[in-house]
């Protein structure tokens, strides 16, 4: 059953997951302007700042919150949100492939194998995000992850909350949870170095654990592990979890060291 709420088209289910698609002309021009959502030439929903730019519209429909399980698309999407850290959202991720070649794809195995004059280099290289902090954060966390005794992606997983948020505009989106505040944690116990509570949450929404899409944008549940009402579809681990039908799989605050 579908409502119309403020520009938005809410649709409404019970048990299962649910996309969003309308026609262009059942949301008019002033009430998407007014809203924060846009609806495409293509028909689909999209939150505003999936429109930002091209790169950004194909990042939030073909990875936004797309499951990571493996610990190196965990590793790269933590490290492309510490790059975006204090800047607007999605600088980072609507060009993470052009950032990730230019600092060994963000393969931890290879980050890690960065000396500090490589380092050095990237801090003044103008197609890089030349902040020397950021930069040797990302090397650090890839160095003491080669000792873990746990995978990344298992630790980051263990902190998926049994309910998902179900915001109707960006205002009711959450900047950060008790969940990703104790990763942070988590993280910083084993070594890891600016990952504070927002970064973490942030991570959260990219890789699936959480759905943050706006109710009644297109992508709202594909990830297909949470229910309309916001509940976890199953109790189930990452690998035994599906990829979703019409989801190509993946091929991929200013916290400080110290941020709370």
């Amino acid at each position: 059953m579908e409502q119309q709420v403020g520009g938005i088209l809410r649709l409404k289910a019970s048990g299962s997951a649910v996309l969003g698609r309308i026609d262009q002309g059942e949301i008019s021009a002033s009430q998407s302007r007014q809203s924060d959502v846009v609806v495409g030439e293509d028909g689909l929903v999209r939150p505003r700042w999936a429109m930002r730019t091209e790169a950004m519209t194909r990042y939030y429909d073909d990875e936004w919150g797309v499951p990571k399980w493996e610990d190196a698309q965990v590793f790269r999407i933590l490290s492309l949100l510490i790059l975006q850290a204090g800047l607007f959202w999605g600088s980072t991720l609507g060009r993470a492939d052009e950032l990730a070649d230019l600092m060994c794809g963000l393969d931890p195995v290879e980050v890690a194998r960065l000396s500090g004059a490589e380092v050095d280099a990237l801090v003044v290289n103008p197609q890089m995000i030349r902040n020397g902090r950021k930069l040797r954060a990302i090397v650090n966390n890839a160095q003491v992850l080669q000792d873990w005794d746990v995978g990344l992606a298992e630790l980051v997983w263990s902190f998926q909350p049994t309910d998902t948020p179900r915001p109707m505009n960006q205002d009711e989106v959450p900047l950060e949870s008790p969940e990703s505040a104790a990763l942070a944690r988590a993280l910083k116990a084993r070594g890891f170095v600016f990952v504070g509570p927002r970064i973490c949450y942030s991570l959260f929404q990219c890789i699936g654990v959480v759905d943050t899409n706006l109710v009644g944008t297109h992508r709202r549940g594909a990830s297909g592990l949470w229910a309309s009402d916001g509940t976890r579809l199953a109790d189930r681990a990452p690998v035994d979890v599906p990829a979703p039908a019409g989801v190509r799989p993946e091929s991929g605050e200013e916290d400080g060291f110290s941020a709370a």
